[in-house]
């Protein structure tokens, strides 16, 4: 529907307009400077944690029926990559009767998604729970065991960083994400999770099989609360925001 060349050709002219840019990632300047050598000053501001709100904390609970829950929270679109989530559940046999997935959120994709749980007969394992409050998320993500960012990986999420990995890290919550970019930078600096290809379903699968089976194996990724409290907070994100208004004024 549109060119790509095109648009880059239309950023590359007006982003060496401004007299500074702002990024929300690493991998998003270094994109922007391999538009052109002569580009204006480029400043990293990330869309992390503000630690004066209230924010999710994880507990011991588990589900009633003592399954192993995995959690998604966010908007449902196509490019979110929860059907490769659900296309791995499908083709572990048995083991999918140990685990519950829970969705919370809503988008464009959502039907088509509902869809393809009951054509993989996922409807016992998959809880739709559609947009909550944010009390109610929080309250959600402190009863599961490991948290998903399972995006398509694309120019777009290499270069993008979701709010929700900060949440997930905050509350202790080992996370399993696609190896797009800046997440899977993230992820292994903080060894806060386990990264996957995002275009081998058999990876994705196994993995899921080895979490099933082996429980105890994501423990070691239960101790990132630490990064967000030291590094990936707002108090950090907004002094570089203030440092580059200050150079301006």
């Amino acid at each position: 529907l549109c060119s790509i060349k095109e648009w880059k050709d239309y950023e590359r002219r007006y982003v060496k307009k401004a007299n500074k840019i702002i990024v929300v990632a690493e991998e998003a300047r270094d994109r922007i400077l391999s538009l052109d050598d002569d580009m204006p000053e480029i400043s990293v501001v990330s869309n992390t944690l503000n630690l004066n709100d209230k924010l999710p904390q994880k507990t011991e609970s588990i589900s009633d029926s003592g399954k192993i829950i995995f959690v998604y929270e966010g908007g449902i679109t196509w490019h979110r990559g929860l059907q490769n989530i659900l296309k791995a559940l499908s083709v572990i046999g048995d083991a999918k009767e140990k685990v519950e997935l829970w969705i919370i959120g809503a988008g464009s994709y959502l039907d088509n998604l509902k869809k393809l749980c009951k054509s993989l007969a996922l409807d016992e394992t998959v809880k739709f729970f559609g947009w909550q409050s944010q009390e109610k998320i929080y309250d959600l993500l402190s009863k599961a065991d490991i948290a998903l960012i399972p995006h398509i990986k694309s120019e777009h999420t290499d270069t993008t960083i979701p709010h929700k990995l900060f949440h997930y890290m905050y509350a202790e919550l080992p996370v399993l994400a696609s190896n797009c970019n800046p997440i899977e930078r993230i992820i292994r600096e903080t060894n806060s999770g386990i990264v996957y290809q995002s275009d081998n379903p058999g990876s994705l699968s196994n993995i899921l099989l080895e979490i099933i089976h082996n429980p105890s194996s994501i423990d070691p990724y239960k101790k990132s609360r630490q990064w967000i409290e030291r590094k990936y907070n707002w108090d950090n994100d907004s002094r570089q925001l203030v440092n580059l208004y200050r150079s301006i004024l």
